[in-house]
């Protein structure tokens, strides 16, 4: 009778930590009013968090379908093919990110501040609580990402490949920043640095 309490009830519990609790409400909040975008974002930031990255594609697609120009949905989308080893996808959405907030400084987009600025959360209350939501989610070098993307923009091809060369190091197992620096070098117009 009240679908909106689904989604309150999924919040809830994500806060507890119960996230396979939080997606089941969150999906049928989304099984009964499909056409609501937030409740799509909601299951899209849980299933992200439990790293079922394919399902996240599968929950947005309708948003995007609706608003091609979401950016928050475009963001938790480029964080997704990110930590789903598609960096060349991910960068290419962040730049189109980019391009739709130039208002925006690049280095600080992110998925909870886009969450929260788009109006996420129903209701005044809800937007702490999707904060701390959003704290408990995996890590992922979106700052970085964005500061190499930032300098291959700006053609600024050396301080590119010093960022992309710092992330490798940083995250030596992750493949992200391998595909990055590769493209780095390939922009830069050094293709032997990019295939080694």
């Amino acid at each position: 009778k009240y679908p909106q309490l689904l989604y309150y009830l999924s919040l809830a519990y994500i806060l507890d930590g119960n996230l396979d609790l939080g997606a089941r409400y969150a999906r049928e909040f989304v099984d009964l009013v499909p056409v609501d975008v937030s409740g799509r974002k909601l299951l899209a930031v849980t299933l992200f968090q439990q790293q079922k990255y394919g399902e996240v594609q599968e929950v947005l697609q309708p948003a995007l379908d609706y608003n091609p120009g979401d950016v928050t949905a475009l963001n938790i989308k480029a964080n997704t093919l990110l930590l789903d080893g598609q960096a060349d996808t991910a960068l290419v959405l962040f730049a189109h990110i980019a391009r739709l907030r130039p208002d925006s400084a690049v280095a600080e987009l992110s998925l909870s501040t886009g969450l929260l600025s788009s109006g996420l959360a129903l209701g005044a209350g809800a937007s702490p609580a999707l904060a701390a939501v959003l704290d408990k989610r995996p890590e992922f070098p979106l700052s970085d990402v964005m500061r190499i993307l930032e300098h291959v923009q700006q053609q600024d091809f050396e301080q590119a490949l010093a960022a992309a060369d710092s992330y490798k190091w940083r995250e030596p197992n992750d493949l992200a920043p391998y595909n990055i620096l590769g493209n780095g070098y390939l922009v830069a117009g050094q293709p032997a640095q990019a295939e080694e």
